[in-house]
Protein backbone atom coordinates (compact mmCIF):
# COMPACT_ATOMS: atom_id res chain seq x y z
CA UNK A 1 0.00 0.00 0.00
CA UNK A 2 2.88 2.37 0.71
CA UNK A 3 4.09 2.07 -2.90
CA UNK A 4 0.60 2.84 -4.17
CA UNK A 5 0.40 5.90 -1.93
CA UNK A 6 3.82 7.07 -3.10
CA UNK A 7 2.59 6.89 -6.70
CA UNK A 8 -0.55 8.78 -5.71
CA UNK A 9 1.63 11.53 -4.23
CA UNK A 10 3.56 11.92 -7.47
CA UNK A 11 0.30 12.35 -9.37
CA UNK A 12 -1.27 14.63 -6.75
CA UNK A 13 -0.22 18.00 -8.22
CA UNK A 14 -1.84 17.20 -11.54
CA UNK A 15 -5.21 16.18 -10.05
CA UNK A 16 -5.46 18.25 -6.87
CA UNK A 17 -8.21 20.37 -8.43
CA UNK A 18 -10.42 17.26 -8.14
CA UNK A 19 -9.71 16.65 -4.45
CA UNK A 20 -13.31 17.32 -3.41
CA UNK A 21 -14.55 14.61 -5.78
CA UNK A 22 -12.08 12.14 -4.31
CA UNK A 23 -13.03 13.15 -0.76
CA UNK A 24 -16.70 12.43 -1.35
CA UNK A 25 -16.13 9.07 -3.00
CA UNK A 26 -17.47 5.88 -1.48
CA UNK A 27 -14.31 4.07 -2.56
CA UNK A 28 -11.55 3.82 0.08
CA UNK A 29 -8.87 4.10 -2.62
CA UNK A 30 -10.28 7.40 -3.82
CA UNK A 31 -10.31 8.78 -0.28
CA UNK A 32 -6.71 7.64 0.12
CA UNK A 33 -5.89 9.49 -3.10
CA UNK A 34 -7.48 12.61 -1.58
CA UNK A 35 -5.22 12.22 1.45
CA UNK A 36 -2.18 11.88 -0.83
CA UNK A 37 -3.21 15.15 -2.49
CA UNK A 38 -3.58 16.82 0.90
CA UNK A 39 -0.13 15.63 1.93
CA UNK A 40 1.34 17.32 -1.11
CA UNK A 41 -0.86 20.42 -1.21
CA UNK A 42 -2.50 20.92 2.19
CA UNK A 43 -5.51 23.18 2.59
CA UNK A 44 -7.00 24.55 5.77
CA UNK A 45 -10.46 23.63 4.46
CA UNK A 46 -9.57 19.92 4.69
CA UNK A 47 -8.74 19.80 8.40
CA UNK A 48 -12.17 18.62 9.55
CA UNK A 49 -12.41 16.00 6.81
CA UNK A 50 -9.00 14.64 7.78
CA UNK A 51 -10.05 14.53 11.43
CA UNK A 52 -13.01 12.35 10.48
CA UNK A 53 -10.71 9.78 8.85
CA UNK A 54 -9.57 8.65 12.32
CA UNK A 55 -13.10 7.47 13.06
CA UNK A 56 -14.07 6.01 9.72
CA UNK A 57 -11.01 4.49 8.05
CA UNK A 58 -8.38 1.83 8.71
CA UNK A 59 -5.02 2.29 10.54
CA UNK A 60 -2.99 2.73 7.35
CA UNK A 61 -5.15 5.72 6.52
CA UNK A 62 -4.86 7.06 10.10
CA UNK A 63 -1.13 7.48 9.71
CA UNK A 64 -1.36 9.21 6.35
CA UNK A 65 -4.17 11.48 7.53
CA UNK A 66 -1.91 12.42 10.47
CA UNK A 67 0.89 13.27 8.02
CA UNK A 68 -1.50 15.40 5.99
CA UNK A 69 -2.47 17.29 9.17
CA UNK A 70 1.21 17.73 9.97
CA UNK A 71 1.82 19.19 6.52
CA UNK A 72 -1.16 21.51 6.96
CA UNK A 73 0.58 22.99 10.01
CA UNK A 74 3.22 24.38 7.66
CA UNK A 75 0.74 26.58 5.80
CA UNK A 76 -1.26 27.95 8.73
CA UNK A 77 -1.13 31.70 9.14
CA UNK A 78 -3.44 32.55 12.02
CA UNK A 79 -3.48 31.47 15.63
CA UNK A 80 -7.13 30.51 15.18
CA UNK A 81 -6.25 28.09 12.36
CA UNK A 82 -3.44 26.62 14.45
CA UNK A 83 -5.82 26.07 17.37
CA UNK A 84 -8.33 24.46 15.04
CA UNK A 85 -5.66 22.10 13.75
CA UNK A 86 -4.53 21.31 17.29
CA UNK A 87 -8.10 20.43 18.26
CA UNK A 88 -8.45 18.21 15.20
CA UNK A 89 -5.20 16.44 16.10
CA UNK A 90 -6.41 15.94 19.68
CA UNK A 91 -9.68 14.44 18.51
CA UNK A 92 -7.83 12.27 16.03
CA UNK A 93 -5.47 11.07 18.75
CA UNK A 94 -8.39 10.20 21.00
CA UNK A 95 -10.00 8.19 18.20
CA UNK A 96 -6.73 6.41 17.36
CA UNK A 97 -6.10 5.51 21.00
CA UNK A 98 -9.63 4.12 21.22
CA UNK A 99 -9.24 1.96 18.11
CA UNK A 100 -10.34 -1.60 18.90
CA UNK A 101 -7.09 -3.19 17.67
CA UNK A 102 -4.94 -0.77 19.63
CA UNK A 103 -3.27 2.46 18.57
CA UNK A 104 -0.57 2.63 15.93
CA UNK A 105 2.57 4.02 17.59
CA UNK A 106 3.62 5.97 14.47
CA UNK A 107 0.26 7.69 14.16
CA UNK A 108 0.22 8.48 17.87
CA UNK A 109 3.72 9.95 17.59
CA UNK A 110 2.84 12.20 14.65
CA UNK A 111 -0.32 13.47 16.35
CA UNK A 112 1.36 14.01 19.73
CA UNK A 113 4.21 15.95 18.10
CA UNK A 114 1.72 18.02 16.16
CA UNK A 115 -0.30 18.81 19.28
CA UNK A 116 2.80 19.85 21.22
CA UNK A 117 3.96 22.13 18.40
CA UNK A 118 0.76 24.17 18.15
CA UNK A 119 -0.64 26.83 20.53
CA UNK A 120 -3.48 26.01 22.89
Amino acid sequence: MTRVLAKMRTLAPSVVKFVDIYKSSGAPGSRLAAIAMMQMEPRIADIDWLKERFSSEQPFVFYHAALALQNAANILQTTEDKRRLRQAARQGLQAVKGFSRGPDANTVGVLENLISSLPE
